[in-house]
């Protein structure tokens, strides 16, 4: 899929997003949608191939200092 939304806990404001971006930064072609906070979604998209794993974003998740839950697929 091309899309997928990342399901975080701690995300409470728009700079912890903010911080989750940076570390996906490393990965290219994968863009931010606006944060759910009251849900902890994290809508992501992605503009190259291939894409990140969910391993690799849930490492990303965890570099930035917040805790992975799951990533979901349409």
């Amino acid at each position: 899929a091309d899309t997928a939304t990342a399901f975080v806990l701690g995300l409470s404001c728009p700079n912890c997003a903010l911080n989750v971006a940076l570390q996906l930064h490393d990965f290219p072609g994968v863009e931010l949608g606006d944060l759910d906070m009251g849900r902890g979604a994290l809508p992501l998209r992605f503009t190259a191939h291939p894409h990140p794993s969910e391993a690799d974003i849930a490492a990303a998740v965890r570099r930035a200092g917040y805790t992975f839950v799951a990533l979901k697929t349409p």
